[in-house]
């Protein structure tokens, strides 16, 4: 197997969201993504960057998280009869 080289511009682009979520709303997005390979676990990193406006100014924070898929999480499962 050979692995394809990465495009940096691509591995780091990001998927930029601007909304205003009011104090006690919740908002779903959902991301949809391929992978091409499920002999070995993915790893998806992220991060989500927010910003919340507080009587003395703007405060920014970020939460970085990784999600763990193992390759059985690909696996459709199937009856076999004779």
């Amino acid at each position: 197997m050979v692995d394809e080289p990465i495009d940096k511009d691509v591995y780091e682009a990001g998927i930029p969201l601007s909304f205003e979520l009011p104090a006690g709303v919740a908002a779903e997005h959902v991301f949809r993504f391929s992978v091409k390979a499920i002999s070995v676990a993915q790893k998806l990193r992220g991060n989500l960057t927010f910003f919340v406006d507080r009587e003395n100014g703007v405060a920014q924070d970020k939460l970085d998280f990784i999600i763990l898929m193992p390759a059985v999480s690909f696996l459709i499962p199937a009856t076999i009869t004779r």
